[in-house]
């Protein structure tokens, strides 16, 4: 019998969002293969954990990074009961401490992966703040013997350099697009055949910038709605900025959903991506592999832009925003699945065959 290889991942939390659904996919995939623990710096059981569990994964909860050394001695102690042998790393400028922790405890391979590109967080940041990234960034160049990104931008801002950073996007299953013949009825959302259906799937946090498209709102005509998919710490906060705009009859919050593909295909026209900054922006890959139009700040990857109708625009100008919206709008444009997004760079297949490589080196 075949022994398989212990693989730690370490992760902020096991919620909707697009570390926590591409880790989904890799371990539906390939758990026959790997045994795989995580470790999650959050007290409260994730959305996903269950169905983790369900595949065989054991989940460990630990202190938040905010208290370093609670931190630091339950991450070695957890480590140390797990004994893999191989830890995976997703959690930003921490993956530093977590590679050194890992090295301490005896683990050989150390694989840290850079998923967000927080370059305008550090900026943002005093004296102090700075000089912790920066060590705990020397850390993970120092103590990972396997550097990843999803994309060159997210490479710069965790490890200050691209040359010896294997670039490996997050994937993606695109299955369901294909699978699942069965449409959702967009009725089912509140809106009706003739809306022009505007969507965003993201966190309610403030990097994710839903805030610009509801105060975009008013200044188009009622037949713009707006559909968010997704939870987060700011859902209130929108709510009351949805009544303050006067725009509740236009705007549904579909919170966390595992449907997100057919909404994409079947219940929307237009994919807005207003974020401060992303890693990569896996959410705009799937809109435009389920055949939609897609609208992105200028802060998004370039990498991200797949298909003629992907428009880039900076959100400091909603003028823009809306003028393009309407222009796409009356454009009229026939959806349909794009295959070659599907099964192309940003598959889910296509990550495993990159990450196994670095598993098995």
């Amino acid at each position: 019998m075949k022994i398989r290889k212990k693989v730690l991942h370490v992760l902020g939390q096991l919620n909707i969002g697009g570390i926590e659904s591409w880790l989904v996919d890799f371990i539906n995939k390939t758990s026959q293969d790997y045994e795989y623990h995580i470790i999650v710096d959050r007290p409260e059981k994730g959305y996903y954990e269950q169905h983790l569990i369900d595949l065989g994964c054991k989940t460990y909860h630990i202190s938040s990074p905010k208290n370093k050394l609670s931190y630091i001695k339950d991450l070695y102690a957890t480590i140390k009961i797990i004994n893999p042998d191989i830890c995976h790393s997703h959690v930003s400028f921490t993956n530093g401490i977590v590679s050194l922790v890992a090295r301490v405890c005896g683990v050989n391979k150390v694989i840290s992966y850079s998923h967000s590109d927080r370059s305008n967080f550090y900026k943002n940041k005093g004296l102090a703040r700075k000089a912790l990234i920066n060590i705990q960034i020397l850390l993970t160049r120092l103590f990972s013997n396997y550097k990843t990104a999803v994309s060159r931008e997210s490479a710069l801002c965790h490890y200050k350099k691209v040359n010896g950073v294997s670039i490996i996007p997050c994937g993606k299953d695109f299955s369901d697009l294909v699978r699942i013949e069965e449409k959702l009825d967009r009725k089912e959302f509140g809106f009706q055949e003739n809306d022009f259906v505007l969507v965003n799937v993201g966190r309610l946090t403030a990097v994710k910038n839903q805030s610009f498209l509801i105060n975009l709102l008013p200044q188009l005509d009622a037949k713009y709605k707006l559909l968010i998919v997704g939870d987060g710490n700011l859902y209130k906060e929108l709510m009351i900025l949805v009544t303050e705009m006067n725009v509740e009859h236009r705007v549904f919050f579909a919170g966390a959903s595992k449907d997100v593909l057919r909404i994409l295909r079947d219940a929307a026209d237009l994919f807005l991506f207003p974020s401060h900054n992303e890693g990569l922006g896996l959410a705009a890959i799937e809109a435009q592999a389920a055949g939609l139009p897609v609208i992105a700040s200028s802060s998004i990857p370039d990498e991200v832009c797949l298909t003629n109708d992907y428009y880039s625009i900076d959100v400091s100008n909603p003028s823009l925003w809306i003028e393009k919206i309407q222009t796409l709008c009356n454009k009229k444009m026939q959806k349909s699945v794009n295959y070659d997004i599907c099964s192309g760079r940003y598959s889910i297949s296509n990550n495993i065959r990159s990450v196994i490589e670095i598993y098995n080196a």
